[in-house]
């Protein structure tokens, strides 16, 4: 999830007394890892008889300009200026906050414990457990990688070699894990991946070892840093270190073991470490301030009283006995509601009468499709677009272990993937062993800009503009193209699933439904200006969306309606099955589910669970009777068996509501409130339509009965 990353030059090597060398290398290694984390981030640097560390809850671009930074850069340069003191070692991290809050100094990387630093990528799902089993003590912290010190000093307690504690933690450890320590007692760097996402670039010669979580990041690094005949050299020279493999690296001679962990121990491991020497400097001495992040948005706030509470769950049964009252087709779950619906003389609706079937193509057609796409020059053969949802979750599965191929997967934070969603990713590229790219937007910016818009909206509702809220995510497509380019990946895959078409969220924006497109995102051009007009409507209406946040709005609107979508969809070939699929992650993955609803779907969406709220407020419908009308025209649900789910799943999800609205920094209470009145509009209008209704259906009884009357009476 996050960026490491080290530096390491042999004591008398070649590069060793290349002062601006050293620093530059640092500094871009930080830099180019901040695409991975911006929430905090950290710098430690070892020399022969010293270790410093400065880490902060700030971005890296902004950690390289506070006078903490400069200073240890500083020392470093001194340090350095004696003969006999040229080695180091330097490792780095770019944090996206997972477990912890990143204000709290412990939390942050590196993680200082036991006189042993460590950095690392990814979620260790089990820490918590792994704690209790072991006794092993927090000191404080919330982050999972807070285990791994007290794993490796358990196990050497127990008289395993460094090599043996390295692989026996990978081996109680669940979740994806790349990892770098180095040690306050022995002259050691260890990095080692049990998914894949390192990178290394090795120059015994020269005296160098750097390594980052990105092939990328390295190359940047390089062209930054050296010369160009050398660069190209350097960036040749790259390599990948392979899933369950570790790196032991002697700091002082550059003397190296590599090793699958699998494998320890073997007599090579028992000589490499007897030949280690130990270290003789101070306790790790952490420089760091503790220090608030600016515009910094508590996790949790103040409950609500019961009684609110209780007023805004009776108000809700209000509006849901309401919407079950609403006229709905005779064969799907869709009601009167719904934007441009209408029904023919059997009670069926148009978007059943112009359904067409999902046509899927078969696993050949499949296995056809992706043997004529050439393996990269760096050996993977497509990139997975992982949401950790549980439709991407398992095409990532079903790619590697149902047609063996060796993906690479990418995900797009842009601050409302929620921690359930990160565990599960975590969890799968773990298990799997497959490198996982998280890029990472400006989340507090990102986050800044919901809450104008949320804010803007709650002004002045107007439901079709609540796509805003999640405009920030679209540009997953914009980098899903830049990674098939940088890393030479002729397919991405994407696990779009076809049932999921919303035609309502365009229809309250004026726009007629697009009942031929086969994916769920074509508009037609007449139809994406007449959307345009709504906006730009709106936008007079209500000023207060005229804020930072357009440009990211428009940006993300050219990702997702305007660029051109060239992606392999998997279930335009293989048919969807929800049993199966939540099955297949829940047995074989442990995977996670949400505590606060039954469904499996858009659990790892921090938004869904707000804006569902507000359409079910207003229309009595939500993305579910979609859904599950969909699924009724596929022939895969009955429609009684969708009534029950949709009653069930419209429910509204407080837990997450209430997360959502702390994340982006509004009042729970408040925006509930004025959404609530959306419901008030809905229950009154529809209570005048049903009681025109009843009214005419009682004149047609009346006047059947005097006819009957009339005709007994003859």
């Amino acid at each position: 999830m996050c960026g490491v990353f080290g530096l390491t030059v042999k004591d008398g090597g070649p590069l060793a007394k290349d002062k601006h060398f050293i620093l530059s290398c640092i500094k871009h290694l930080l830099l180019a890892s901040e695409t991975r984390g911006k929430d905090a981030s950290g710098i430690s640097v070892s020399t022969r008889d010293d270790f410093s560390v400065v880490k902060m809850p700030v971005a890296a671009s902004k950690l390289v300009r506070t006078p903490e930074y400069k200073k240890l850069m500083s020392d470093l340069v001194e340090s350095r200026t004696v003969g006999d003191n040229s080695q180091l070692s330097s490792l780095g991290h770019a944090r996206m906050v997972t477990n912890g809050k990143r204000e709290r100094h412990v939390n942050n990387q590196p993680v200082i414990s036991d006189d042993m630093l460590v950095i690392h990528n990814g979620i260790i799902v089990n820490d918590d457990s792994i704690e209790d089993e072991f006794g092993l003590e927090s000191a404080g912290a919330e982050i999972d990688t807070r285990v791994i010190s007290g794993l490796y000093r358990h196990f050497r307690s127990k008289g395993r070699s460094l090599c043996e504690s390295i692989s026996d933690i990978y081996g109680i450890i669940k979740g994806q894990a790349s990892l770098g320590i180095l040690f306050n007692d022995i002259n050691c760097l260890v990095i080692a991946t049990n998914n894949g996402s390192l990178y290394e670039l090795n120059d015994v010669e020269q005296g160098l070892h750097i390594f980052a979580s990105e092939r990328y990041i390295l190359e940047r690094v390089v062209q930054k840093c050296f010369s160009a005949d050398r660069g190209a050299k350097y960036t040749e020279a790259i390599t990948k270190v392979e899933p369950g493999q570790a790196i032991f690296l002697n700091t002082v001679n550059f003397e190296q073991l590599r090793v699958g962990m699998e494998q320890l121990p073997n007599e090579q491991a028992v000589q490499f470490e007897a030949r280690l020497s130990p270290r003789n400097s101070k306790s790790i001495d952490d420089i760091c301030l503790e220090r608030g992040a600016q515009g910094y948005v508590p996790e949790s706030a103040p409950a609500l009283s019961d009684m609110t509470m209780i007023h805004f769950d009776e108000f809700f049964e209000q509006v849901h006995k309401r919407s079950l009252e609403l006229k709905r087709c005779m064969k799907c779950v869709l009601p009167e509601s719904f934007p441009f619906i209408s029904f023919n003389s059997d009670g069926v609706c148009n978007y059943c009468e112009h359904y067409q079937p999902i046509q899927t193509f078969g696993r050949q057609a499949l296995e056809k499709s992706l043997s004529k796409m050439h393996r990269s020059k760096y050996a993977q053969d497509c990139i997975v677009s992982l949401s950790g949802g549980r439709d991407s979750s398992y095409a990532l599965h079903f790619m590697v272990r149902e047609l063996g191929l060796k993906p690479i997967t990418y995900t797009y934070d842009w601050g409302m993937v929620t921690d359930l969603a990160r565990r599960n990713i975590s969890r799968l590229c773990g298990e799997l062993g497959i490198e996982h790219i998280l890029i990472s937007a400006d989340i507090q910016k990102k986050r800044e800009n919901i809450r104008k818009n949320v804010t803007a909206w709650l002004r002045k509702p107007a439901v079709g503009m609540v796509p805003l809220f999640m405009a920030g995510d679209k540009q997953y497509f914009y980098h899903g193209a830049r990674l098939m380019k940088d890393f030479d990946i002729p397919i991405m895959i994407l696990a779009e699933n076809l049932l999921e078409r919303t035609n309502f969220k365009t229809g309250f924006c004026n726009v007629p439904p697009t009942f031929e497109t086969s994916n769920t995102y074509g508009l037609s051009l007449q139809k994406n200006l007449k959307m345009v007009f709504y906006y730009l409507e709106n936008f007079v209406k209500n000023p207060h969306y005229l804020n930072s946040s357009l440009i990211d709005t428009f940006a993300a609107y050219c990702s997702y309606y305007v660029m051109p979508h060239r992606f392999l969809s998997l279930f335009r070939y293989l048919d969807w099955d929800e049993n199966t699929i939540n099955d297949t992650l829940i047995n074989t993955y442990d995977w996670e589910v949400a505590t606060d609803t039954k469904s499996t779907w858009r659990i790892g969406d921090g938004t869904a669970s707000f804006y569902n709220y507000i359409y079910f407020l207003n229309g009595g419908f939500s993305e579910y009777d979609t859904f599950r009308s969909n699924q009724i025209r596929e022939g895969l649900l009955s429609r009684a068996e969708a009534m029950d789910l949709v009653k069930t799943e419209n429910r509204p999800r407080w837990e997450s509501i209430q997360w959502y609205c702390n994340t982006i920094g509004i009042d729970f209470g408040e925006a509930i409130k004025r959404i609530n009145s959306l419901g008030e509009a809905f229950t009154q209008k529809y209570d005048s339509t049903s009681s025109k209704r009843n009214a005419e259906v009682a004149e047609i009884a009346t006047q059947l009965n005097n006819e009957a009357r009339i005709a007994n009476e003859r």
